[in-house]
């Protein structure tokens, strides 16, 4: 509905491009240095707390409070490249933002013959196009043998394992404000008290 409602024709002006954040796919965050959320524009018809727009020129910096998406260079363990974002005002007991994510060109599904749940969780599904490292419910909502199964999926769809993907280091592709250049993530952080997860 958003893409049919937002998306311009490619010779529009970019600042009229608006999505749903939920709609971003690997190309739009290739596109543009970062993408924000339209406060400013809830009461807009056919908008909501969900919808982004592209920066074209978000400078040398952005603060630390930036409500969006910031693409980020994605180092595993084994030394292999990936793509993704973080978003900068969620932060997590630290300097570093609570969220990164890896992106992927097609839907996770189509990395691997075997079903990936149906339905959203904070790990993988089907139609995941990004899988987020940051945090994970309490085993009473997310218990601990599902959160392992949905791991490992996510290991299937990277086509990697444990030991070659974390520590997983970060670099945003512009500087945030307060937060080091770059950082290491070592797992999904379990909420309350859990620890790492991977």
């Amino acid at each position: 509905m958003f893409k049919k409602l937002f998306e311009r024709s490619a010779g529009d002006d970019w600042r009229n491009i608006r999505k749903d954040a939920g709609d971003l796919t690997y190309e739009d965050l290739r596109r543009f240095p970062a993408w924000e959320f339209c406060l400013d524009e809830e009461n807009v018809d056919g908008q909501s707390e969900t919808t982004v727009r592209p920066v074209h020129d978000v400078g040398a910096r952005v603060d630390a409070l930036f409500d969006g998406f910031i693409p980020a260079d994605i180092t595993f363990a084994d030394g292999s490249r990936h793509f993704g974002a973080v978003l900068p005002n969620a932060a997590l007991d630290g300097p570093a933002p609570a969220y990164t994510e890896v992106w992927l060109p097609k839907r996770a599904q189509e990395y691997i013959s075997e079903p990936l749940p149906h339905h959203w969780n904070q790990i993988i599904y089907a139609d995941a196009v990004c899988i987020r490292f940051g945090p994970i419910a309490t085993e009473q909502c997310l218990p601990r043998e599902e959160t392992r199964e949905l791991i490992r999926l996510v290991y299937a769809v990277l086509g990697t394992a444990s030991d070659r993907m974390w520590p997983i280091t970060v670099t945003p592709r512009v500087a945030i404000e307060g937060c080091p250049s770059s950082w290491q993530l070592q797992g999904w952080q379990r909420s309350g008290a859990g620890g790492v997860v991977r």
